[in-house]
């Protein structure tokens, strides 16, 4: 495993710590500690859990239980019923218990009284009483130190009462059980009659308390029948229905003869040309009081006669005597306005006739529209009638509902008083035996010390094997493949070597494979320049791919190795000793004399030239400037090799043209911040950003 100075543990867990703030992956912090600290803080864990397995002493438990001796709702019901429990018979053992018993259990006193009897003291030597809770079903009394002392519980559903002891001394833990048992016991030995003439009181209130709110509801709904004037809303409201119906019908006849005999009265004044007749005829009409008179009463009449055809029907008696008296009424007034005439003509007589009809029909249409408001208007009120008295209703259905089980309930418990009823019995007394000598408070027994060393042994192993793939390097590949699938274009390379110069045809080929996407994206783009964090990662091997690929696309390519420092591609390539870009900045050769011609599938290259110490300022990298102005003008596409960011800040970069950039990592624990920097600066440049790809090349385990 090696050795591991302090300082550089204390290095990977604050690197850790930072990395784990950032992306909060737990997983990922273990994995940034190197495996001797894997190991160490695994057998820390397991050193711990031995020895709060083994070291500490236990506590033991000694429980008593007690229960009636026979069940409230076998006695209801006079004999034997199974699960489950009747609703009264649950009621009534829920107060009996709660109103009686476990009254005395939680009593503040007699626990004051037991813990002085029986010296229960804290840490500081003072007494203590830890106070009780109650709920539902549940009820719990605790007072103790240090886990020592005593708990009581009842549960409801079970009817019975366990307490339990507590203490490293095993004949205590006995003692505190049964002589809290005995205490109970024996405060409880009378009869519970009381317990339930409570019980049979708060049920007489109950009952008084639902006829009351019953009383409440008769009198609402009476006050809303006077409010509303009704008797049967619902006879009413079906009654009321179809009259509006009637009405309906009749008004819709009613205006279609009115309609008709306006019509004719209009087209009358339109073809008669003698217009004095017609005038004549509107002055004797409404000069003449006698006709004035007949034609009020006619429409009197008949707006008595429209509500006797909604009220009764045309059969009864009301209705043929005022009809008769309408009749009458239209005969006198026609004779009436005949002998006002000065004359006598078909036009005065038809407009008489047209004229005393559409009178009638239009009292008709006016009478019958009142009615039908006055009648919509009563329905909207019974039906608010009808909404309040149906919620009126259902309450006193609910009341009725409840008030049957309280008297059910009442006739019940009365019932029960007039027989025996049952007292508690202890059903298990408090003792330390083989089944209860290893319980203690904590971990329950200690045979599952084989259950924790279990566990122990698998953290171990997960953490080993984490360190084994941590080693591998693949659990790092994975994080940043997944961190560069939101991100740039990027490919994953399973691995960058090569055996011979025989296979680079293929390899390269292979490698076009895995980057296609990469060199789609870098179609458009002049001058692509290829950089990697380090020496080694595959950054040659990535710019040779390209060249190639965008020379199979029809384009006129040049690689240019721009890596001055290490001149890794020139001496894989094999130009390590032909002049290059060196050589062309400090100014000793001439373009033609760098580019490398007819190799590399008759790819051009310029190699990085002589390791020479180039001093590379920017007044020296001016001819770089020059350089690419001229190369630009020969080639399509130009790959060019930069320096890795890890060597000095150099500044070839800068001089470049516009282009296109293309990193290249080795996955691995080394690159794992360069990814999630890279990431980051792609995220927030956006289309803003050169970067148009990355390529994660994978080491061999």
């Amino acid at each position: 495993m090696g050795y591991m100075r302090l300082s550089d543990l204390r290095r990977r867990i604050t690197g850790a710590g930072a990395y784990s703030d950032h992306h909060k992956n737990w997983l990922f912090t273990i994995a940034q500690m190197k495996l001797p600290l894997v190991v160490v803080g695994s057998g820390a864990i397991a050193l711990i859990v031995t020895l709060i397995t083994f070291l500490f002493n236990p506590i033991y438990e000694a429980k008593t239980l007690i229960v009636l001796d026979g069940d409230l709702h076998k006695i209801i019901k006079g004999g034997e019923i199974s699960y489950p429990y009747t609703t009264a018979a649950d009621y009534i053992r829920f107060e009996f218990f709660a109103n009686h018993s476990v009254m005395l259990i939680h009593s503040t006193q007699l626990a004051d009284q037991f813990v002085k009897r029986m010296n229960i003291k804290d840490s500081s030597g003072d007494l203590i009483f830890t106070d009780y809770f109650i709920k539902p079903n549940l009820f719990r009394l605790v007072f103790s130190n240090d886990g020592q002392g005593i708990k009581a519980e009842w549960v409801s559903d079970t009817q019975q009462f366990s307490i339990s002891g507590y203490s490293k001394d095993p004949d205590k833990a006995v003692a505190y059980s049964r002589n809290y048992a005995e205490s109970f016991l024996k405060e409880n030995a009378n009869n519970p009659r009381n317990a339930l003439g409570i019980i049979v009181d708060r049920l007489d209130n109950q009952i008084a308390e639902i006829r009351r709110q019953e009383d409440s509801i008769d009198a609402q709904i009476k006050n809303v029948r006077k409010r509303y004037r009704v008797g049967d809303v619902d006879a009413e409201s079906q009654s009321l229905i179809n009259k509006i119906y009637s009405i309906k019908s009749d008004l819709d006849a009613a205006h279609l003869d009115e309609k008709a005999y306006r019509l004719r009265v209009d087209q009358l004044f339109r073809k008669t040309t003698d217009r004095e007749v017609l005038k004549h005829y509107r002055v004797i009409m409404d000069s003449n009081p006698t006709i004035t008179t007949l034609k009020a009463k006619m429409e009197e009449l008949t707006r008595t006669l429209a509500g006797y055809s909604v009220e009764l029907t045309k059969e009864h008696p009301l209705y043929k005597v005022t009809e008769k008296s309408l009749n009458a009424t239209r005969e006198a007034l026609e004779k009436e306005a005949k002998a006002s005439f000065y004359l006598h003509t078909d036009v005065l007589t038809a407009m008489l006739k047209y004229d005393m009809n559409h009178t009638v029909y239009r009292c008709q249409v006016e009478h019958y529209n009142a009615l039908l408001k006055t009648a919509e208007s009563r329905q909207e009120e019974l039906s608010a009638a009808q909404l309040e008295l149906g919620k009126l209703t259902d309450e006193k259905k609910q009341l009725a509902a409840l008030l049957s089980t309280a008297l059910t309930n009442h006739s019940n418990v009365s019932n029960v008083m007039n027989k025996p009823l049952s007292s508690f019995r202890v059903v298990s007394p408090a003792s330390i035996d083989k089944t209860n000598l290893k319980y203690y408070k904590y971990f329950p027994k200690r045979k599952r010390i084989l259950a924790l060393t279990f566990l122990a042994s698998f953290f171990i192993l997960s953490f080993l094997v984490i360190g084994r793939e941590l080693y591998a390097n693949k659990l790092y590949r994975g994080w940043q493949l997944s961190s560069l699938k939101h991100s740039a274009h990027y490919a994953d390379v399973p691995m960058l070597a090569v055996s011979s110069v025989k296979q680079m045809n293929e390899f390269d080929a292979s490698i076009c494979n895995y980057i296609h996407k990469i060199c789609l994206a870098t179609n458009d783009a002049q001058i692509v320049r290829v950089v990697s964090g380090v020496k080694g990662e595959g950054k040659a091997s990535i710019a040779r791919a390209l060249a190639v690929y965008h020379q199979k696309m029809g384009k006129t390519v040049l690689l240019v190795d721009g890596d001055l420092t290490n001149r890794s591609s020139t001496i894989g390539f094999g130009f390590n000793d032909r002049p290059g870009l060196a050589e062309y900045i400090a100014g000793g050769k001439e373009i033609k004399d760098i580019i490398v011609h007819d190799q590399m599938y008759n790819i051009p290259f310029v190699p990085a030239g002589s390791k020479a110490n180039i001093d590379l300022k920017p007044s020296n990298l001016k001819p770089l400037k020059e350089l690419f102005a001229v190369l630009a003008a020969d080639f399509e596409k130009i790959i060019f090799i930069d320096v890795p960011f890890s060597n000095d800040r150099l500044l070839i970069s800068d001089m470049l043209p516009p282009h296109d950039d293309i990193i290249v990592v080795e996955s691995g624990e080394h690159s794992v911040f360069e990814i999630d920097h890279f990431t980051g600066m792609y995220e927030l440049m956006k289309d803003k950003s050169i970067l148009r790809g990355m390529v994660v090349n994978k080491i061999i385990a």
